[in-house]
């Protein structure tokens, strides 16, 4: 995690059950050293263990010039997270997200009160490309839950972010 770069994983079953919102089951963290740079994750199974994990994917890199740069996740279904499927939380550049399969697919449901595919969530986030994903039947018992398929809070205003050719089937109904 600390500088880890140029790593792919693929093809891989990866499982996690960590409540906490400050890891998932994929982490590219902060670092003293480089950036977590250029790591694919491509066709994986991204998904809960015993439990829900919180997120399936997190992004939260260290300030420039320690940021994370160039990650994929690509082919891959992530599945089965009680809060965000791809979180891009900080300090991150030049993000590709595509091709995958984002859903809920397990009973009982997350209890979660909010439940998105992918969040962008910071102006320290740029570059990212968020293209030809599969995002459905996201579903939880949560009361008055709030379902996001992609939730683009802020964004760097020197690098744009690109989200173009997703697949979004969404229902208002938490019961199935």
């Amino acid at each position: 995690l600390n500088g880890a770069s140029n790593n792919m994983v693929k093809n891989a079953v990866l499982l996690g059950v960590s409540t906490s919102s400050a890891n998932g089951i994929v982490f590219f963290g902060t670092t003293t050293s480089t950036g977590n740079n250029n790591n694919t994750i491509n066709n994986c199974l991204i998904t809960k263990g015993a439990s829900f994990n919180y997120y399936g994917v997190y992004i939260n890199g260290s300030a420039n010039p320690n940021d994370n740069v160039g990650n994929t996740i690509s082919g891959c279904d992530i599945v089965d997270f009680s809060n965000t499927a791809v979180y891009i939380a900080a300090n991150a550049r030049n993000t590709t997200i595509s091709q995958n399969n984002i859903y809920s697919s397990t009973l009982p449901r997350t209890t979660s009160t909010t439940l998105q595919g992918v969040d962008m969530h910071s102006t320290s986030v740029g570059g990212t490309v968020i293209e030809r994903n599969k995002i459905y039947n996201l579903h939880t018992t949560g009361t008055t839950p709030t379902i996001r398929a992609i939730y683009l809070y802020n964004g760097s205003s020197s690098l744009v972010n690109t989200v173009r050719n997703n697949f979004i089937a969404l229902e208002n109904d938490t019961t199935h």
